[in-house]
């Protein structure tokens, strides 16, 4: 017993060495150029993801993937581009779950307040923080996949629809599924498949929003900012797309600005596409409630 005081009476004793503390003007010097390294890195993958029409899909797909602002999507982009779910270490520990020893976490900018500036506006202040993608967990999991139904996918679309809908035989320019401003209509035409029907609206619907936040929409001229925002909505539901030609005038859309205007223009479509995406979330859920309630009654 003697020897079991011995060891704690050591252990008070003992000196602990204390690394030296950092000034507080060097740790804040430090915190801003992390900041600013990110800054740096996520402007050039701003000018990156534009450059061609694959990198513009690729970034259309990750952003759909996360619920991140744009700059954070790039930053995820430039760090771990083949990532799909993300958490910080607290998070995973939180599920038991540990990131592997060593392992760089990928840096992403966390608002921390507000601050105002010497010109007297108020701005967002930003924390560099780190998260981890699962691959870079200590052994492999499996990720559970979202495996929706086609008519828990429409009933989403069409769950508290801003316009009316209507079957015909054929619509005006002889596309599936069109939406008519002037109508405020949705028009479908009759013996599609289930998968040209999801696609269809999913688009449309992008449509109507665009017209909802933008006051109109030409179909034309608005096409390649809809049909972003539909393909970000189409990976997030798991709907097929069948024609991403629409990405080929990336370099056209974005020539000319520079690189705050394009993550503001990629902000643009990111709304678009999450304002259709929250309903049909909604539609989705009252769907599963209304089962799930349906399906308690009949246990009674």
């Amino acid at each position: 017993m003697s020897d079991i005081y011995n060891l704690l009476n050591n252990a008070a004793n003992e000196k602990v060495e204390e690394k030296p503390r950092i000034p507080p003007e060097e740790y804040a010097k430090q915190k801003q150029q992390k900041r600013q390294n990110l800054y740096d890195m996520a402007e050039k993958q701003t000018h990156e993801v534009v450059s061609s029409p694959q990198n513009y899909l690729n970034y259309l797909e990750m952003q759909s993937k996360f619920g991140y602002t744009v700059t954070n999507t790039l930053l995820v982009m430039a760090q771990c581009p083949q990532a799909t779910l993300l958490k910080d270490n607290n998070r995973w520990v939180e599920e038991k779950k540990y990131v592997k020893k060593g392992v760089k976490g990928i840096g992403i900018l966390e608002p921390k307040g507000e601050y105002q500036g010497n010109d007297g506006v108020i701005r967002t202040n930003y924390d560099v923080k780190y998260v981890f993608d699962i691959s870079q967990l200590n052994r492999p999991y499996r990720m559970k996949k979202q495996n929706l139904s086609v008519r828990k996918i429409i009933s989403g679309l069409v769950y508290q629809s801003p316009v009316k809908m209507q079957m015909v035989d054929n619509t005006e320019n002889g596309s599936l599924v069109q939406y008519s401003p002037d109508n405020q209509m949705i028009y479908y035409a009759d013996g599609m498949s289930p998968t040209d029907l999801m696609e269809g609206l999913a688009r449309e619907y992008c449509y109507v929003e665009f017209e909802s936040q933008y006051g109109n929409v030409d179909r034309t001229e608005d096409a390649f900012m809809v049909k972003s925002a539909a393909y970000i909505l189409c990976k997030k539901l798991n709907i097929p797309v069948s024609n991403v030609d629409f990405a080929n005038e990336v370099k056209n859309y974005f020539e000319g600005m520079d690189s705050r205007d394009t993550k503001e223009e990629l902000s643009n479509i990111k709304s678009i596409a999450d304002e259709v995406s929250n309903r049909a979330e909604r539609g989705i859920y009252r769907l599963q409630q209304e089962r799930d309630n349906a399906n308690r009654g009949e246990e009674r």
